[in-house]
Order: C-alpha cells, then sequence, then structure tokens
C-alpha cells in the first residue's frame, strides 16, 4: 500500500510543476494581440472614468456667484464650466485613434455634465440664501 501512495505523489508534483510550463507560449512566440475595443465600448469606459472628475471648484464658483450675482451668477457659472481633460496614461493605453477619441469625448461631455451639476446646486444653494437672509432682515429697501 505504501508503494501506490508515494507513486502517485511523486506523480502529482512531476505534474504540478510542469504545469504551469503547458500553458505559456513558446519562448520567442509572441503574445496574442488584445482584442479591440469597439466604439461603444470606449464611450461607456470614458463615461464610466468621469465619475471621478472632481466638482469641488465648480461647487464654490457656483455657490459664490449665486450668493454675489443670484440667478445670473448661478448661470455664469453653469455655462463656464470647461470641459475636463482625461488622463493621458489611460489614452494611451487604448489600441486605436478611433476607440481614443470615442473615449476623449465622452469623458469630457459626462465630466462637464458633471461640473455643471455641481455649479448649478452651489449656484441655487447661494441664491436661496441670499433670498433667505433678505427676507429674514424685513425685505431690501426698508
Amino acid at each position: 500500500m505504501k508503494r501506490p501512495i508515494s507513486l502517485l505523489l511523486s506523480v502529482s508534483m512531476l505534474v504540478s510543476s510542469v504545469a504551469p510550463c503547458w500553458s505559456q507560449a513558446p519562448a520567442g512566440a509572441a503574445a496574442p494581440p488584445a482584442p479591440a475595443l469597439s466604439h461603444a465600448a470606449c464611450s461607456e469606459r470614458g463615461v464610466r472614468e468621469a465619475d471621478h472628475v472632481g466638482t469641488g471648484g465648480a461647487f464654490t464658483v457656483g455657490l459664490v456667484s449665486g450668493l454675489g450675482l443670484g440667478l445670473i451668477g448661478t448661470a455664469l457659472a453653469w455655462g463656464l464650466q470647461a470641459r475636463p481633460q482625461p488622463p493621458a496614461e489611460t489614452q494611451e493605453s487604448l489600441d486605436n485613434a478611433e476607440c481614443r477619441l470615442a473615449y476623449r469625448n465622452a469623458y469630457a461631455s459626462a465630466g462637464q455634465g458633471k461640473k455643471r451639476r455641481a455649479a448649478l446646486i452651489g449656484g441655487l444653494i447661494g441664491t436661496t440664501v441670499v433670498v433667505v437672509a433678505v427676507a429674514a432682515s424685513g425685505g431690501a429697501g426698508e
């Protein structure tokens, strides 16, 4: 009984040490090319990664504009939000120019939308604070 168990253990150790070599490509062979991403997949990736665009500055600009200029300041803060640029290392990792363009456009559009929402919310809060303060003080003319 000892002999079959030791033989079985020896064979399993030999197979487990050789198994990683079986799955590797032969030496000197190029790795298979990564599958090309479709236009829709690149756009979706850009939208997904635009969720990480910072909005603190846009919110602050909207708040200050709303406090100072009311709804006009809110509209200015909303309209002046720039389209953010995607990270360069992410763009370089994409396989072709069409995919990079789709990613860049989707990222910029979604990021600008996120920044505009933050500026609008900040502006409306600022405008509300001014309106409440004026109403609590008894009106603007008194």
